[in-house]
């Protein structure tokens, strides 16, 4: 799906002044990120590293796995991919709703792409013989992780299966999540991360993703050369040195993302859905969140995400990622007018 994500400022005459859309975080400091970058602009005269081998070795280190465990990728998007062409022509198996980009990589390669229900996934239906599993903890859209108990018996138990877990969110939850490190008790485990979304630089496009060393050979043996750009690769490495300008307030944020979706909820004719992270999926009883959408833009320069093309969803679906609490009372208040306008 190259549109139809979040962050679609693209598709409007003005410029997004709030940007509740993207599940990226925006409220992480790039002071220092953005100085450092400044004085590295001659690297885009040199080719970068073939594999981002380097930045690999970093990785894994603060990991706790071998170098050979590590791929480092073009976002958490490229792993994705890279993951489906290696294994083209496979089954596959999503629970939905989830990220578009998961079954458009198995269709570009072949994949026979079944769709299920977390709870059925959670009862292993369906997950007999060989092919992939493609999770996301905390899932997106929804917000919501996966018990790990759980994830550990399934994973143990169809090691047939290749198990594609995408922690893209991990930073943004208190939810106990899978260590990297059991991708050496598990040989099908595949653990996606993305730096875009940690560190908030989704314009630079810097991932990775763990596995057994055998399991990454595999994958990365279908990438192309150079994938990773230079100033990605140096921030890769900037960000990993300098984890005190990245801290800040998971808690809080947690508690500001609850406290606003009871305030939507308190406007009656929206309903949220629970959530373990900072964005969450809400629900209009009347009205499509693509004219919501578009009359908050339009008026207000304020964006949501429009979540009606996630499969299982309806055209009443919206998500939200909570920013400052003054930006959420507003957006709300934005929304409650809305509907009543709507209602007339």
């Amino acid at each position: 799906m190259i549109r139809g994500h979040g962050d679609d400022a693209y598709r409007y005459d003005r410029p997004v002044e709030v940007d509740f859309s993207s599940n990226v975080w925006h409220g992480g400091r790039r002071d220092g990120l953005c100085r450092f970058l400044s004085q590295r602009l001659d690297a885009m005269g040199s080719y970068p590293e073939p594999d981002a081998g380097g930045l690999g070795s970093r990785i894994a280190a603060r990991s706790g796995v071998p170098a050979g465990a590590v791929c480092v990728t073009s976002g958490a998007t490229e792993a994705f991919y890279l993951v489906a062409q290696a294994f083209a022509g496979a089954d596959s198996t999503v629970p939905v709703p989830a990220f578009s980009e998961y079954a458009d990589a198995c269709a570009m390669h072949r994949h026979r792409v079944r769709r299920i229900s977390r709870e059925a996934l959670l009862r292993g239906e369906g997950l007999d013989g060989g092919g992939l599993v493609w999770l996301c903890s905390p899932n997106n859209p929804d917000g919501r992780a996966y018990p790990v108990d759980a994830l550990r018996d399934k994973i143990g138990t169809f090691r047939e299966r290749v198990f594609v877990l995408d922690h893209s969110y991990g930073a943004f939850t208190d939810a106990p999540l899978l260590d990297d490190r059991e991708v050496l008790r598990y040989p099908n485990l595949v653990v996606v991360h993305s730096m875009t979304k940690r560190y908030g630089m989704p314009g630079l496009r810097l991932g990775y993703l763990v596995a057994s060393p055998g399991l990454v050979t595999r994958i990365a043996a279908c990438r192309m050369p150079w994938s990773v750009n230079a100033l990605a690769l140096a921030a890769g490495k900037y960000v990993l040195s300098h984890p005190e300008e990245f801290v800040f307030d998971r808690k809080a944020l947690l508690a500001e993302a609850r406290r606003f979706r009871r305030r939507l909820d308190d406007i009656g004719g929206v309903e949220t859905s629970p959530s373990d992270c900072h964005f969450f999926l809400a629900r209009l009883g009347r009205g499509t969140a693509a004219a919501l959408k578009d009359d908050l833009m339009e008026r207000h320069g304020w964006l949501v995400r429009d979540a009606s093309n996630f499969d299982g969803l309806s055209e009443g679906h919206f998500r939200v990622a909570a920013q400052r609490k003054e930006q959420n009372d507003r957006l709300a208040g934005m929304i409650e007018e809305w509907i009543r306008i709507f209602r007339r």
